[in-house]
């Protein structure tokens, strides 16, 4: 929501006393004024992820100056000397610490840093992405490696690096920030720096009960530790850098786009396929009313949503029917994507609930994928646990894009309760 309106959300909730406690967590900076609404009203509260520097406030974040410099100096010991840069939103308060760590790491290395090789873009998506690192991949100087400051926009880098037949570690290295969940899956999986969102929830939650029960007195800081995470993404330079060859045009879609344009979304409304009808708005694709899937030419992909809560046993069912049903319209036109985005059970009933909705999806996906691979039909699944609302749009968007061509037969779970 807009800040005018979070501020007056902000202010009836503290109102109404409607919480002993409050969890904050803003996509940008979190104002000063709603700091000072929750101390004046004298309301426990936690910010996660976000801190306003020379502010006292109970917040939970990470030493994001600290993982840059991981990363960036990885990339040094590599033996690289033309770093990129890339990140979003530079007013951001962590945007500015982890340009600082990239900054300090790339003096600790004596490796000068160009200007003209560092990007800020207006924001943290994939085509936001793709964007920075094609504009540097396609300099005559390109540099040999880059370190994108979120694993999101690093997405979007692997595409650039495919449109333009660069070859990743080997032409030009990558590292990004987070490890969210497709980082490991990416061909080749994708070396970056690990900030746990489990680890953000449980603390967060703990230091809240500590405030509201007095264990604590505010304001308290919680700085968590980043880990690099090395995978396959990150080589040392090639012996030689050789020229963009500029007749390359191989965009997914038009304007950079990285979505399939035609996506048909099917499964009862509700808060899921809201979820997945944003997700391919976001990216720039259109959903396509499934009555017409008789029409193949007017589809590129599927999505496929489904509820396990209720009963695993119906919902997969339904998975494979839908599923199916989708898969063969797509390899009639020569191929194309499907995801089954599924609801998972809350966990009240048990573990053994939960292990069953997601072995069922993994047999489930992993049968559409040999089933159909073999017609260009790649079949992935996302299974979100713990959650009466989601917000699936991250995994939906990975999985239908080309950044995960290479992939058929996977689930990512998102688990959304943190650790029990």
């Amino acid at each position: 929501m807009e800040e005018d309106e979070a501020t007056e959300r902000l202010r009836a909730i503290v109102d109404a006393r409607s919480a002993d406690g409050l969890l904050l967590r803003t996509a940008n900076d979190v104002p000063a004024e709603h700091v000072e609404i929750l101390e004046n009203a004298g309301m426990p509260y936690v910010i996660i992820k976000r801190h306003l520097p020379r502010r006292p406030m109970n917040c939970v974040i990470s030493n994001d100056q600290l993982g840059a410099n991981l990363a960036t100096s990885h990339l040094i010991e590599q033996g690289h000397t033309r770093i990129g840069f890339v990140c979003a939103k530079p007013g951001l308060a962590l945007t500015q610490e982890r340009m600082t760590g990239f900054r300090e790491a790339m003096a600790a290395g004596d490796v000068p840093i160009r200007d003209e090789l560092v990007r800020l873009e207006p924001s943290f998506s994939d085509e936001a992405g793709y964007q920075a690192v094609r504009h540097l991949l396609e300099r005559a100087d390109r540099p040999t490696a880059i370190f994108v400051a979120s694993d999101t926009m690093a997405i979007g880098g692997y595409q650039a690096a495919r449109d333009l037949d660069l070859q990743i570690p080997d032409d030009i290295a990558l590292v990004g920030y987070d490890d969210i969940a497709p980082a490991m899956l990416l061909h080749p999986p994708l070396t970056t720096v690990r900030t746990s969102l489990q680890v953000f929830g449980r603390l967060s939650a703990q230091l809240l009960l500590d405030l509201i029960d007095q264990r604590l007195q505010p304001p308290q800081r919680i700085v968590i530790e980043p880990e690099l995470v090395v995978r396959q993404s990150s080589g040392p330079p090639p012996d030689k850098v050789v020229p963009i060859d500029r007749s390359i045009r191989r965009l997914v879609a038009s304007e950079g786009r990285l979505m399939s344009q035609r996506v048909v979304v099917t499964g009862r409304k509700g808060p899921l396929t809201e979820a997945v009808t944003v997700a391919v708005a976001d990216a720039g694709g259109a959903v396509v009313p499934s009555t017409r899937v008789a029409e193949p030419g007017d589809m590129d992909a599927a999505v496929c949503s489904l509820d396990l809560r209720r009963s695993v046993e119906e919902g997969l069912e339904r998975g494979l029917a839908d599923g199916g049903a989708m898969a063969r319209a797509l390899a009639t036109r020569g191929g194309g994507a499907v995801v089954l985005a599924a609801l998972g059970p809350d966990g009240r009933d048990g573990a053994g609930l939960d292990a069953a909705a997601r072995a069922g999806l993994e047999e489930l996906v992993r049968t559409l994928a040999a089933r159909w691979s073999s017609r260009g039909v790649r079949v992935n699944g996302v299974l979100v646990l713990g959650a009466d609302v989601v917000d699936v749009r991250g995994p939906c968007q990975f999985l239908l894009s080309e950044a995960s061509a290479m992939l058929s037969g996977q689930v990512l779970c998102a688990d959304m309760r943190g650790p029990r």
